[in-house]
């Protein structure tokens, strides 16, 4: 009996941290040399062994904006790219992990302050800036825990809405703005809908 030599393409979602610098350039599942093939309107790197697609997941970040007595929380970046410049605390999304409790999750980590509270501020598209493809900014009110740089920050501090220090990202930038234009409308401080997104410290 002849073998059938169809080849069934694979659509399994692979997750390749190096999708933005074609450094994954090996088959996971046979080993082969993947080749850049176009599929659905997009280029994905295809196996011509097994027909595994590697397709490419989008980099998703979260960040939070604490804005309280007429100050918003920065953090200043220890690492490239931007090193030294001030953003709002955030980082990238774990697998499974839902949004709100990873901007917690990373709030904790980089200012030492527990989130009682928040709400969905934006969904931001970074094009150019060759790190998250997705920012998820939330909006989030602490009053607990103690205000200490730690991972990715080397300081921490709550400045002034109009004097703030050299600005990360136009990410952070944009989200600075929408903040200022919300203040100036309402003549207070952002309001809150609820949204739990509370991380106890262990």
């Amino acid at each position: 009996m002849n073998e059938d030599k169809t080849k069934v393409k694979n659509t399994e979602h692979d997750i390749s941290p190096n999708h933005k610098n074609g450094t994954d350039n090996f088959c996971s599942k046979c080993g082969a040399r993947l080749v850049k093939e176009p599929n659905n309107h997009a280029t994905y790197r295809t196996c011509q062994s097994c027909g595994h697609v590697r397709y490419q997941e989008a980099k998703v970040a979260v960040t939070t904006a604490i804005y309280s007595h007429d100050k918003l929380l920065l953090v200043k970046r220890r690492y490239p790219p931007e090193k030294d410049k001030w953003s709002l605390p955030g980082g990238y999304l774990n697998p499974h992990e839902d949004p709100a409790l990873a901007a917690a999750r990373e709030t904790l980590e980089e200012t030492g302050l527990i989130i009682d509270n928040c709400k969905l501020l934006d969904v931001l598209y970074n094009p150019e800036q060759g790190g998250a493809d997705i920012t998820i900014v939330y909006l989030g009110v602490s009053s607990s825990g103690q205000l200490k740089a730690g991972d990715d920050a080397t300081a921490a501090d709550f400045f002034q809405i109009d004097e703030l220090p050299e600005l990360a990202f136009s990410s952070t930038r944009h989200i600075v703005e929408t903040l200022q234009r919300s203040i100036l409308e309402n003549r207070q401080e952002p309001g809150f809908g609820g949204g739990n997104c509370e991380l106890q410290s262990k």
